[in-house]
C-alpha cells in the first residue's frame, strides 16, 4: 500500500465515521454528525462529492480532530 491509498483509506473511513447519508423524498441527503455542513439535492452522485469536498475542507481545517 502506498501513502496514497493510505490516506485515501483513512479519509474515507473518516468521512463514513463523521457523517450520515440518506435517501430522502426529494433525492439524498448527507449530513455531517457533529453539524458543521449538510449538503442535499436529487442526484446522489453529485451530492456525494458535494459532501466528500466539504468533509475535507472540515477534515484539514481540523475540525473532526
Amino acid at each position: 500500500m502506498n501513502i496514497h491509498e493510505f490516506l485515501d483509506d483513512e479519509f474515507q473511513k473518516a468521512f463514513e465515521e463523521s457523517t450520515v447519508f440518506r435517501r430522502t423524498k426529494d433525492g439524498y441527503s448527507v449530513k455531517c454528525r457533529k453539524g458543521l455542513w449538510a449538503v442535499e439535492g436529487p442526484d446522489r452522485e453529485i451530492v456525494g462529492k458535494e459532501a466528500w469536498h466539504y468533509f475535507v475542507r472540515y477534515y484539514v481545517d481540523g475540525e473532526y480532530d
